[in-house]
């Protein structure tokens, strides 16, 4: 089996970034999905998080004169990866609660935002860009947080069954955190715009932590407290997952900003 125990778990300050998410006790209504758009990027020579974060201070003060408030952002420093990543040093991860506010920073960017654009172009070059369909759906209240760990793994479908069978089981898995105390936001994305066409995956799972050690504790969970059973008689009958790639991630813009 495919499927890597650690995908649910996650971060607080992940549930500032979509929509209003589905509770683990209306698993089965009306979802309220939003819109995540990933820029791969690479950092220019001598250049790094410190120069590129100068500007995206720059960037929120125009995002406020622009009262783009519907439009958050982290920066995504590669931990534990493979080659999958490209060489690439950094990702944008940018979340909008609909694809209407998406739309919206798009347009607001392409017309204001060259003088800024210009200032991230010296520190960074950004190659592929893709739009996902997203939604959080284990929630975890914020915490006074500027950083997280962040992993993702690509789902895929068994024969038959759809992101609904997902839903429909996942009642039992966060009973689970919560029993466990585990510090963990989830959040769902459909493929989408401008994904690689030889992806076949199903959802991709985005799994946020505050930090390296709740990451670590959620792990130790799942191999020595029997987790991965109960992981495994959840999954498996509906999906297999690849490894994940984990990241470091350092927000851009939040709510508040």
């Amino acid at each position: 089996m495919k499927l890597k125990i650690n995908l649910l778990a996650a971060s607080a300050m992940a549930a500032t970034m979509l929509a209003a998410p589905v509770s683990a006790d209306d698993h089965m209504s009306a979802p309220s999905w939003g819109k995540v758009e990933t820029i791969a990027c690479q950092y220019n020579d001598g250049k790094s998080l410190v120069d590129l974060m100068d500007v995206v201070s720059k960037w929120n003060s125009w995002s406020n004169e622009q009262d783009l408030n519907n439009y958050f952002a982290w920066v995504l420093t590669p931990h534990y990866h493979s080659e999958l990543n490209g060489g690439r040093t950094a990702f944008w991860f940018g979340a909008s609660p609909s694809a209407e506010a998406m739309g919206q920073a798009k347009d607001d960017w392409v017309a204001n935002g060259g003088e800024v654009l210009s200032e991230f172009n010296e520190v960074w070059t950004c190659g592929s860009q893709s739009l996902s369909t997203s939604m959080i759906v284990r929630p975890q209240p914020p915490t006074p947080s500027s950083t997280a760990v962040v992993d993702f793994t690509d789902c895929t479908f068994k024969d038959g069954k759809s992101v609904l069978d997902l839903f429909a089981v996942q009642k039992s898995w966060f009973e689970y955190l919560d029993e466990n105390e585990v510090k963990a936001t989830v959040a769902y994305h459909l493929p989408g715009a401008g994904e690689d066409p030889d992806n076949e995956y199903g959802v991709k799972i985005s799994t946020w932590f505050p930090d390296m050690q709740e990451k670590g504790r959620f792990e130790d969970i799942i191999a020595n407290e029997g987790g991965w059973m109960r992981a495994f008689q959840t999954f498996n009958p509906i999906m297999e997952c690849n490894s994940e790639r984990v990241y470091n991630a350092t927000l851009a813009r939040g709510p508040n900003r």
